[in-house]
């Protein structure tokens, strides 16, 4: 029998990140925002935190493709706020991760135009750096608005369309009902201890991310 590889499990029609990514390259954005948001809820019950924030920032980018900016700017804000969770839990073993963490927090905080928020991350990301590095110098990290995601957008083409999409809404509020229960914190115990496999695999996915933290 032969071994299925990472490039199988990725490639895979049943993988949701597969499908999002795919929707998304033929302009289907309705698709690959579901796909993206059930993909990050799946990777919140695994505790793949990493992982559920990037599929969080890409179904925010869909939805500022689409114009929604409302949506986007409350998928922005929680995947800055899964950015921070990530920053406190590897704190103790990882200071790299931390500040890489915090680094993402601070742009998708800006990105979600909470600019106060964004500006209290960033001086805990300079204390925080400062500390780790002597010779760290204290400089503005650059600006997302600048050359980032919005800038590179075609905002609001299909605004219509999409304000016709209960599914995308309701895919939406699920998400972010999910991360303010944090209903899937009831199973951390399952995925620490071991019992379970697919949360030990699907660990490939957050060591590949955090192995080119710069």
């Amino acid at each position: 029998m032969q071994n299925t590889t990472w490039i199988d499990r990725i490639a895979d029609d049943s993988n949701l990140w597969f499908r999002a990514t795919k929707s998304e390259d033929e302009e289907d954005y309705l698709s690959a925002i579901r796909f993206y948001l059930q993909d990050a809820s799946d990777c919140l019950g695994q505790h793949i935190l990493l992982r559920a924030a990037l599929s969080s920032s890409c179904a925010a980018d869909c939805l500022a493709r689409m114009g929604d900016l409302s949506l986007s700017h409350a998928l922005y804000s929680e995947t800055a706020s899964i950015y921070q969770e990530n920053s406190e839990i590897t704190m103790s073993h990882s200071i790299r991760e931390s500040l890489w963490s915090l680094r993402e927090t601070y742009e998708y905080l800006l990105l979600a135009g909470e600019n106060q928020k964004a500006q209290e991350i960033y001086k805990r990301f300079s204390l925080l750096a400062k500390r780790v590095d002597p010779f760290y110098q204290d400089e503005k990290i650059q600006l997302p608005l600048a050359n980032g995601i919005l800038g590179n957008l075609k905002i609001g083409r299909d605004l219509t369309h999409l304000k016709s999409s209960t599914e995308v809404v309701q895919a939406t509020e699920k998400f972010l009902q999910i991360r303010k229960s944090r209903s899937y914190l009831t199973t951390r115990s399952t995925v620490t201890n071991g019992k379970t496999s697919e949360p030990r695999e699907s660990g490939i996915y957050e060591k590949s991310i955090t192995n080119q933290l710069g």
